[in-house]
């Protein structure tokens, strides 16, 4: 018989747990447990037997731990706590802890991660690439353990072999009566889940209640319903979903469903039924393999709706090792032109950004596996570097002359010889002339040479001409503010300034200031002017549609008036 001590019982106002602190949270991530525990083919559970029981009270503080007990002549006795009990704040902590000083004897420091890291409290839960090094693990672990009074029992694993190795009194209640040879494993449970440990599958099994028609009673049996890696979310969240609908209604905690809230629960409920035959691997790595995962990526995709947030998650890891050793027979690799990669790359692609973040990665990825470390993000230099790898490419691809004027060799009457080209520090040809003798910029001066034919040029094109519409009815036009700028060039809404801001000391304040001056003169001496109504003096035209008027809004600061275009006159 075990006892449970109430220590969140009341007397007088005061409880034992009040008292206590409750420490440090020593105990690992119930999920980060879990996934380890899926690692590897060849896993292993266990539990320590009675672990609050083997950490005992200092005896100066076991008087805080008394309680009445009745002897064999039903005497009430007056007795002291000398261990942690179930119940206590404190217990799980200081537990923990004891684990993890216990973890400290060993010098291997396999043993110890497994101690630190696989344990959920007292379960034990561990996967190993091979039925050899589990069994190591597993006696190394219950050594060290039983050093400090820990004993490790109820073992469970996916592997009869091991299982024919470990002591029949050390086995878990249910495989202590199987003959591994003619019976299949037994069902276990691993941190609650359901583990079918003959085929190595995670399983779930429900009973559907329809009856439930309350909000209350759908908050318990959702809430019942235990999922810690959320592999069965895509049918939980439709639960949650009616739930979160009688939330949206308003009803009361014992209120009836409405009828077509009532519908939608029986259907779920019975789709429920389905997930009993609902299996899902424990190993993440392939089964029917020998080889060695030598790499894995790890891939997530993720969205959201108005509903709920979803997401997947899957591993890609060849199996096959990689030759690092490059041997003579695979130093030269020729490649008919069609078939060039830069090429097709070149050719598949729209966007000009996007082509440079391309090659920019291609690039760094040849640079990885000369030796060299190029890192994992793409800086701006990385992207400059690959355009001009790109107009370099290009270059040499589709300019037949570009070898020619290399060599200084270009026929006199070829058509490019009057662009006095000439090759830059990057290897690009550039076009030369007396532009040279401007203060413009050297990218303004001599452009880069490109071939009408390539697809770099057009998508070149299009991208200088993406941000501006051929729409003649586009209210913005370009100006040589915009070939300066590079943009819109939109100005900031303007402070508010007085006439003393005229003698201040910063002249920015000063310029404001007279820019007030000038858009208030503008709005009333000049705009005014640009539309006179004369009445019976001279016929002015009215207002057409097409044409271009500004609209006048007393709100907006300066500068900031909309243009409008006038699609319908009414008279």
């Amino acid at each position: 018989m075990r006892v449970v001590f109430d220590c969140s019982h009341e007397f007088n106002g005061t409880s034992l747990n009040q008292k206590l602190m409750q420490g440090p949270d020593f105990t690992n991530n119930i999920v980060g447990v879990l996934l380890r525990f899926r690692q590897e083919k060849i896993c292993i559970t266990g539990d320590v037997e009675k672990m609050y029981y083997q950490v005992r009270i200092p005896a100066e503080q076991s008087d805080f731990m008394r309680f009445f007990w009745t002897n064999e002549k039903f005497e009430v006795i007056q007795c002291r706590l000398k261990v942690h009990v179930f119940g206590a704040k404190s217990s799980p902590s200081v537990a923990n802890y004891a684990l993890r000083k216990t973890a400290e004897l060993t010098d291997d420091t396999d043993i110890k991660t497994c101690i630190n890291r696989n344990f959920y409290v007292d379960d034990l839960l561990i996967s190993s690439p091979s039925e050899d090094v589990s069994l190591r693990r597993l006696q190394e672990i219950k050594t060290t353990l039983a050093q400090r009074g820990f004993r490790l029992t109820g073992f469970s694993s996916n592997s009869k072999g091991i299982l024919e190795k470990i002591d029949a009194e050390d086995l878990s209640s249910k495989l202590k009566s199987i003959d591994f040879y003619d019976e299949n494993l037994p069902l276990e449970r691993a941190l609650g889940i359901i583990w079918k440990t003959n085929e190595d599958f995670f399983g779930y099994k429900f009973q559907p209640d329809a009856s439930t028609l309350t909000r209350r009673d759908i908050l318990r049996f959702v809430a019942s319903i235990y999922d810690p890696l959320g592999l069965i979310s895509p049918a939980v969240i439709l639960g949650r979903k009616i739930f979160q609908e009688t939330c949206r209604l308003r009803l009361g905690w014992d209120e009836e469903l409405p009828l077509e809230l009532k519908a939608t629960w029986k259907k779920w409920m019975k789709s429920l039924e389905t997930l009993s035959t609902y299996e899902i691997p424990r190993c993440l790595k392939p089964k029917h393999t020998n080889e060695e995962v030598v790499s894995t990526q790890l891939h997530i995709f993720c969205d959201g709706s108005e509903t709920a947030y979803g997401a997947m998650a899957y591993f890609v890891a060849p199996i096959h090792s990689t030759d690092s050793e490059l041997r003579n027979e695979t130093k030269t690799l020729v490649m008919k032109s069609s078939n060039d990669p830069l090429g097709l790359l070149l050719d598949s692609t729209s966007s000009w950004y996007k082509l440079k973040l391309r090659v920019a990665w291609l690039r760094k990825f040849l640079h990885f596996i000369m030796g060299k470390n190029p890192g994992n993000k793409i800086s701006t230099n990385d992207v400059k570097d690959a355009e001009i790898a790109i107009l370099l490419y290009v270059q040499r691809t589709c300019i037949p002359e570009y070898k020619i004027c290399a060599s200084g060799e270009l026929d006199r009457k070829n058509p490019l010889n009057k662009l006095d080209l000439f090759f830059d520090d990057d290897g690009l040809l550039r076009v030369g002339g007396r532009l040279k003798n401007s203060d413009n910029h050297f990218e303004m001066n001599h452009p880069i040479l490109l071939p009408k034919s390539s697809n770099v040029t057009n998508i070149l094109i299009r991208e200088a001409h993406r941000l501006q519409s051929d729409d003649p009815n586009d209210l913005e036009a370009i100006t040589p503010n915009h070939l300066i700028l590079l943009n819109p060039g939109r100005n900031l809404p303007p402070g508010i300034f007085k006439p003393s801001d005229n003698y201040a000391t910063r002249r920015w304040r000063q310029i404001q200031y007279l820019a007030d001056l000038f858009w208030t003169r503008w709005k009333t001496e000049y705009l005014p002017s640009l539309q006179q109504r004369q009445k019976w003096v001279t016929n002015q035209r009215p207002h057409q549609p097409g044409d271009l008027v500004l609209v006048v809004d007393v709100n907006l600061p300066r500068n900031q008036w909309p243009l409008g275009r006038v699609t319908e006159a009414i008279r």
